[in-house]
């Protein structure tokens, strides 16, 4: 759902998850902006716990940012391109399945 919003809403996914963005073990922050990301990114360690229940705060930390950074990373790739959304998705989103599958491999 991450990867499709990005794609779908390219500009106002830049805009929100980009602009003057605070680290996200940050306890404070400037903008209620960065409040919300990080909200959605402690959504986002919630699901990585539910996955990893035996895991410690720091690796489900590290691995709830490489799922991030790799769904960002595809993202911006195409963010410019004119392309329409369900092609690239259909296109993309298994490669992105995939990625994030291996990377659960490798957390264990």
């Amino acid at each position: 759902m991450f990867f499709y919003f990005g794609l779908s809403y390219r500009n106002l996914y830049q805009a929100f998850l980009t602009y003057e963005a605070d680290r996200v073990d940050t306890q404070e922050t400037k903008w209620e902006l960065n409040e919300q990301r990080l909200t959605l990114f402690n959504f986002l360690t919630k699901a990585v716990c539910g996955v990893f229940p035996t895991a410690g705060h720091r690796k489900v930390v590290d691995f709830s940012r490489m799922i991030y950074f790799l769904l960002h990373g595809m993202i911006m790739t195409y963010k410019d391109l004119e392309e329409r959304v369900l092609s690239i998705a259909k296109r993309v989103f298994p490669i992105v399945t995939e990625a994030v599958l291996y990377l659960s491999i490798l957390q264990n």
